[in-house]
């Protein structure tokens, strides 16, 4: 979900003459703000009117492939290859006849770029990693015949920054398209793109928001842009989605509770599943507020209508703990069971299945019900209660590695707080050489120990422990840490 969603929107050109410039520009407009009836009754009339033109079908098959992505629904992917089949005839026939020849090229670059989204996410890989080759040549066409036609670049960046994230059995297929998969140089076209794209702003908004949040760390720079789109597109599901994501990583959760209560309200028939998954967002809400029966409401109810595998597991994992806090222990054992059934590929599934299949075998023991409330207070922005916590109930933790995570939950808590110093003592009395089972613990450590060193002055030094971050982040929460190594090194 969180990198395939990267791919939803891409830059709008309009290559069209004048007098039919203002019906596409409609279209597209109640698209951006998903009023999906109203945009196909114009792209529809703009069909019927203008037959051989491929802009009508183009961003129709374009409502199509949002609405496929948003809901997994079957009708929606037939309709949208329907249309993009029909585009892609048009346009080619359009460029044996057209003067500038990038312009249409650059609508062929989307159109094969919309044809490998949908085909990733229906699975058929090796046909999207085709389309994506098309998709990338058109681009670099463009590119080669007008240089500063920067709109092309946001969909090279997209790919160099998507591609990156490929399964390492699928790194062949990569190679095919004619790309390197550089998240650096993708954020740069990207960036380059939303500054000098004619008609890049909404959507190279929309990518960055997300890539400051995912890539950076950078929370306060992602919700900007997405709340200033949202500003100008109240009803786009996405952008909400997305910006509540942002809002949890920086624990606002009030901002983000608001935000998907709005996709909750909206309940867009067409985004079934980003509704699904809104619903199991705010079970996490409220699981870190350790508001446990409004977090069993919401992750049950995600578990009825989502219809794919993906944060399935950790759904479960986390209401076991919900039931357990409620005293229902036999709820508990039968949830924590379930806890394998995400999708291998995520990592917060990933946790769920290994740590699931321990708790299965010996239970919720004290000390990872300590650590998971005091992990709630963190990630809840609850410092002083952390800290509290932490404090009291830091001698009831008998395993020495769950101790050491307790301590960095404590260290991360001073650092918050602006205590330094106190943060520094917690970490100078903390071994990572302990660190056996909960390996992850590594990374954790050297990430904090470098913000207290960047704040000491000791760039060098921070250098150094950041290097280590990264050397041993190959374990838990790897993109979590990855994004703060990437967001501390920027700030060096």
């Amino acid at each position: 979900m969180k990198k395939l969603i990267l791919f939803l929107l891409i830059a709008f050109n309009f290559v069209y003459s004048l007098d039919k410039k203002s019906t596409i520009k409609k279209g597209i407009e109640l698209s951006y703000n998903f009023n999906f009836d109203e945009s196909e009754r114009v792209f529809q009339k703009y069909i019927k009117e203008n037959p051989e033109e491929p802009e009508g079908y183009l961003y129709l098959a374009q409502n199509y492939m949002w609405s496929y992505l948003g809901s997994k629904e079957e009708k929606e992917y037939d309709d949208f290859s329907k249309l993009i089949e029909q585009s892609i005839e048009k346009l080619k026939v359009k460029l044996n006849s057209e003067k500038d020849k990038y312009e249409i090229k650059y609508l062929l670059g989307k159109a094969y770029m919309f044809k490998a989204m949908a085909l990733m996410n229906k699975g058929d890989n090796l046909q999207a990693f085709l389309s994506t080759k098309s998709s990338v040549d058109y681009f670099n066409e463009v590119l080669d015949e007008n240089r500063n036609f920067y709109d092309a670049r946001l969909g090279i960046g997209v790919f160099q920054y998507a591609l990156d994230f490929i399964p390492p059995v699928f790194k062949w297929a990569v190679s095919m398209t004619g790309l390197t998969a550089d998240k650096e140089k993708g954020l740069k076209n990207i960036q380059l793109a939303f500054k000098k794209g004619t008609d890049s702003k909404i959507e190279g908004a929309f990518h960055l928001g997300k890539i400051y949040a995912d890539y950076l760390a950078d929370y306060d720079s992602s919700a900007m842009l997405l709340n200033n789109i949202i500003s100008k597109y109240p009803n786009n599901t996405l952008f909400l989605y997305q910006c509540a994501i942002t809002q949890m990583l920086n624990r606002n959760l009030s901002a983000a509770e608001r935000l998907l209560n709005k996709v909750i309200s909206l309940n867009n028939p067409k985004f079934k599943q980003t509704t699904a998954f809104a619903h199991f967002l705010m079970g996490d809400i409220y699981f870190r507020k350790n508001n446990f029966t409004k977090a069993i409401r919401n992750y049950e109810k995600f578990l009825e209508t989502t219809k794919i595998t993906d944060y399935s597991g950790i759904a479960y994992y986390r209401l076991s703990f919900c039931y357990l806090m409620n005293d229902n222990d036999e709820k508990a054992k039968k949830l924590i069971a379930m806890s394998n059934s995400g999708n291998d590929d995520i990592q917060d599934d990933i946790y769920a299945q290994q740590e699931g299949k321990k708790i299965k075998e010996y239970g919720w023991s004290k000390d990872r019900r300590l650590l998971t409330i005091a992990d709630n207070y963190l990630e809840s922005a609850e410092y002083d209660s952390l800290i509290n916590y932490v404090k009291n109930n830091s001698e009831n933790i008998k395993d020495k590695e769950f101790k050491q995570i307790a301590d960095l939950y404590l260290a991360e808590g001073y650092i918050k707080l602006k205590d330094y110093k106190k943060a520094l003592d917690v970490l100078n009395s903390i071994s990572v050489k302990q660190f056996d089972r909960e390996k992850w613990g590594v990374a954790y450590f050297h990430i904090l120990n470098a913000e207290v060193l960047i704040f000491s002055g000791k760039k060098t030094e921070a250098l150094k422990n950041l290097k280590n971050a990264e050397d041993n982040n190959d374990y838990y929460f790897k993109d979590k840490f990855s994004s703060q190594i990437n967001g501390l090194r920027r700030k060096l």
